[in-house]
């Protein structure tokens, strides 16, 4: 095994040399720590793999698994705590119902066993790289990613989510149906795009926001389609107009907007330095994760924090949602670095139509042919945007623009030109390579 400091074993985020990342981009000494690393050449290149094929596959079937988890547990201990699912899952209809656990410390606790597993994985790749000086090269990592308050960076998508979930639970708990955060939660698909196109420079072909526009349409027309099959068909409470009360729409989409953002931020700040080990990067988020909630589980439940009552109600169900939600996030975080927001939202969209198909199955959920008809707009979108002829706008091969991990390239390469740090930070060092940078893409 190499010693800690051998020439042929250089520290992670040390720049590489030319040939290694893409053509064109000088290297950057391993001083500057404003200066973001590029993605690698194959892995820019986007469109589909295995890899990539794997990472989405997994993301949905926890995202279904944490459903299903939450309406077990709501079914197990229901009648108990009178309480607001805030955190347990964005989308779930059943999370304005009530808990015996607090929603809060679950969250919380999702929180600390994502923050355990990143340390731990983070120091696991150390030891593999610097053999018995793993400890030197946890320390050195640690004081670089931190260096000029760096860290800092991760406090912002942190800050956010967290918002992003306060202000759910107090919608939740005002609205008489969810069918209105359900539908109009699903505004962040476009919102997303929006960001990525604007934010992140991610180039994204005409056809594409076609595609965007009739996901949107599908995924509100499935739900809507779907409260009416769980509503024996009453149109009132699924269409009227008092469904869709103006105050709880506004902060719905409030919530939208910030979800999106935060996932914005979060996908920045990963790329902005894409060879830092994602477990480093995690850690750190994770970390502004923990100390909000525990302060958001304390002045919610202080009651019952002061009597040692946290974990009151926790059963199965309980730590099953405990653990898919952490499982989840860390998923989530490996497909907001390696692929992109874009590919989240649209995975999550086709989860809808799997969660119905699976619910059919095995709950006895009646399915009506409005739903299958938008369920087939849901599908044809997601292969007009990933499978489509993108025409020459496309800027590459099919999907390669969305799915490789380089925020769309000519943003990271217009970032790695001008020097610019990561959401919350960075030196502002201008310079004329946007061209140069758009040529490679």
């Amino acid at each position: 095994m190499r010693a800690y400091g051998d020439p042929e074993s250089p520290r992670r985020g040390a720049s590489p040399t030319d040939g290694d990342y893409l053509t064109g981009v000088a290297s950057a000494p391993a001083s500057s720590s404003s200066v973001p690393r590029a993605a690698p050449v194959d892995e820019l290149s986007g469109g589909w793999n295995v890899t990539k094929t794997a990472m989405l596959a997994t993301h949905l079937a926890l995202s279904i698994a944490h459903v299903f988890a939450v309406f077990a547990s709501r079914s197990e201990g229901g009648a108990g705590g009178g309480e607001s699912d805030a955190g347990a899952d964005a989308k779930d209809p059943a999370s304005s119902s009530s808990y015996e656990y607090s929603p809060a410390v679950v969250v919380l606790l999702a929180e600390m066993i994502k923050w355990c597993f990143s340390a731990f994985m983070f120091a696991r790749e150390c030891r593999a790289d610097a053999g018995d000086f793993w400890l030197t090269r946890v320390k050195d990592e640690v004081v670089e990613a931190t260096r000029d308050y760096r860290a800092l960076r991760f406090a912002v998508p942190a800050a956010v989510y967290l918002a992003e979930n306060h202000i759910r639970f107090l919608v939740l708990k005002q609205l008489a149906t969810p069918i209105t955060w359900v539908v109009f939660a699903h505004v962040e698909i476009p919102v997303v795009a929006i960001m990525s196109w604007w934010l992140l420079r991610r180039p994204i072909a005409r056809t594409q926001w076609l595609a965007i526009f009739f996901l949107l349409d599908g995924v509100m027309s499935s739900e809507i389609a779907l409260c009416h099959s769980k509503n024996g068909g009453d149109v009132e409470s699924c269409e009227g107009a008092d469904a869709y009360p103006i105050g709880a729409l506004a902060m719905v989409l409030l919530c939208s907007v910030l979800a999106a953002f935060a996932g914005i931020a979060t996908e920045h700040t990963y790329k902005g330095e894409y060879h830092v080990s994602i477990h480093l990067q995690n850690a750190q988020l994770y970390a502004f994760g923990v100390l909000g909630n525990f302060l958001l589980a304390t002045a919610r439940d202080w009651d019952r924090v002061r009597g040692g009552d946290a974990l009151k109600g926790f059963g199965f169900g309980a730590w099953a949602v405990v653990i898919t939600l952490a499982a989840f996030g860390l998923v989530t975080s490996v497909v907001v670095k390696h692929l992109s927001n874009i590919a989240k939202v649209f995975n999550s969209a086709f989860g809808i139509v799997v969660t119905a198909a699976l619910s059919w199955m095995f709950l006895g959920v009646k399915l009506s042919m409005p739903f299958a008809l938008s369920a087939g707009v849901v599908v044809g979108s997601l292969y007009l945007f990933y499978g489509g002829d993108l025409g020459t706008d496309g800027r590459g091969a099919r999907g390669g623009s969305v799915l490789g991990p380089g925020s769309g390239g000519a943003g990271v390469l217009q970032r790695l030109r001008a020097g610019v740090g990561g959401m919350a930070g960075g030196r502002n060092k201008r310079t004329n390579g946007d061209e140069e940078a758009r040529h490679l893409i």
